[in-house]
């Protein structure tokens, strides 16, 4: 006997929804198999899931494309922050500036190395110090550096965290819409479980369980056949068919349940 699977992926579960409205349309009432409360519930949920998928999928691919920019401007602050950093040690190292001018930029005056700037948070907490510092530094009366300048490295620091915080807000906005389409996955499978327990129930009286299956397929539920199973129409295409049952990937298994 075969056994049912319940879709577990949002495209399998709109098929089988789509499939059950489909077949309703074109089935006259006294036919139909499944009842009018059921069929309501599934053609309200229909387009809000699909708006819901489709958002998400929006919101997802607006992420990726932002972040290709984001990146970029990531490697590009990186890198006038770290030479800033270098050229003041240099400037140290050519006696052009005293040691204690590490100390604008919240450096340890002995400290010849430049900080890790691996993660965004450390590119916002050194572009945010050395922009400052600098500016501390020059109304002090120190000479400004110019290999990079500090105006480069603020405009480049600046492009940064406009991209670090539209990436953030991107990656709010897809969680969102993932934890909507979630609660609507569970949603439809409650759905989809009560429709699919009522179509098998309006056939059970059927004696012929090919026929009985048949018809419930017609509604979109699916059937998988165990390895040692085979499909009654199949049964002169034996070769063709695949024994380890797993031809049907979106599904999963549930109990009949009333």
């Amino acid at each position: 006997m075969p056994y049912r699977r319940l879709p577990n992926t949002d495209a399998a579960r709109l098929r089988a929804i789509n499939t059950a409205i489909q077949k309703a349309k074109n089935t006259i009432d006294s036919e139909l198999a499944i009842s009018f409360t059921i069929l309501q519930k599934i053609e309200f949920f229909q387009p809000k899931f699909i708006l819901a998928i489709k958002n998400l999928k929006d919101a997802k691919k607006k992420q990726v494309s932002s972040s290709k920019d984001y990146n970029e401007k990531f490697k590009k602050a990186k890198i006038y922050i770290s030479h800033f950093i270098q050229a003041v040690n240099f400037c140290i190292l050519r006696e052009e500036m005293k040691e204690s001018c590490r100390e604008y930029y919240n450096i340890d005056s002995k400290d010849k190395t430049v900080p890790p700037l691996t993660h965004d948070i450390d590119i916002i907490k050194w572009g945010e110090l050395v922009v400052k510092g600098e500016q501390k530094r020059m109304y002090s009366g120190g000479n400004p550096i110019y290999t990079p300048s500090i105006a480069n490295v603020s405009v480049n620091y600046t492009k940064f965290k406009s991209a670090y915080h539209m990436q953030k807000q991107l990656q709010k906005n897809t969680k969102r819409f993932s934890d909507g389409v979630a609660i609507l996955r569970n949603e439809a499978d409650s759905l989809i479980q009560k429709l699919w327990n009522e179509i098998e129930g309006h056939y059970a009286k059927i004696d012929n369980e090919n026929k009985r299956r048949l018809l419930c397929e017609e509604y979109g539920i699916k059937y998988v056949f165990r390895r040692h199973e085979i499909r009654p129409e199949q049964k002169n295409e034996v070769k063709d068919l695949n024994l380890d049952g797993s031809e049907v990937f979106d599904y999963v298994d549930i109990e009949y349940m009333n």
